[in-house]
């Protein structure tokens, strides 16, 4: 009676490792590469993962290649690795519950390791907390000193120029009117200086009428 080839134990530890070391491999590489541009020609550059998001221009990686796009060219970033609190702040913000949204950046904030979230979630957190000041002018002044705190931190981030319309609005509602007008002659004069116009929402364009307009408007 012929028997039976017996396999060594262990024989099959090693290729079986392998190649679950190897589908990790490609799906952690697939998780960076799903961030999309959209730009204002109405192209959409997919596969990216998104490096920096400055004044200048966008540097991300696709696959082995460098891929550059300048700041004007820009309409909107769409993060592919997003934090669920980060969905939920994006869908309370826009239905108009502006404390749940602040609620869920916060939360956003805490849930990813990565950078470029981290500063985006926040600054959409500061967007809500303005939103939702109505005329508590105590609520205005912390929502003007984060704004505030967000832009000198990320004073050549991408979406400066609409955090400084942020700041500028938060501090009109807390009373604070020549401070306000201060912020935003800051922003016309490096606008004119830097040339730093852009797209400046990640779901809308702010209309130029934005800056001058009443601040009980929500900056959309």
């Amino acid at each position: 009676m012929a028997t039976k080839p017996t396999i060594p134990p262990g024989t099959l530890i090693l290729p079986i490792a392998i190649l679950a070391l190897a589908v990790l491999a490609t799906t952690g590489i697939a998780q960076k590469q799903n961030d999309v541009v959209q730009k204002k020609d109405g192209a959409r550059v997919r596969g990216l993962e998104v490096t920096e998001f400055a004044l200048t221009g966008l540097k991300a990686k696709k696959g082995s290649d460098a891929v550059e796009i300048p700041a004007h060219m820009v309409m909107a970033v769409e993060w592919g690795d997003l934090p669920d609190a980060f969905v939920s702040g994006r869908a309370a913000f826009d239905r108009g519950d502006y404390a749940t949204a602040v609620q869920m950046f916060g939360e956003a904030q805490k849930q990813t390791e990565r950078a470029l979230l981290k500063v985006d979630a926040e600054f959409f957190q500061i967007k809500a907390e303005v939103a939702a000041v109505g005329a508590d002018k105590g609520a205005a002044a912390t929502a003007a000193d984060h704004a505030r705190s967000w832009l000198a931190a990320n004073a050549a981030h991408w979406r400066l120029p609409e955090a400084s319309l942020l700041a500028g609005r938060a501090l009109r509602l807390a009373g604070k009117g020549a401070d306000a007008a201060a912020a935003l002659k800051e922003l016309d004069d490096r606008a004119t200086r830097d040339g730093s116009s852009h797209s400046c929402s990640r779901w809308r364009t702010c209309p130029p009428a934005e800056r001058r307009t009443s601040p009980g408007r929500s900056l959309r």
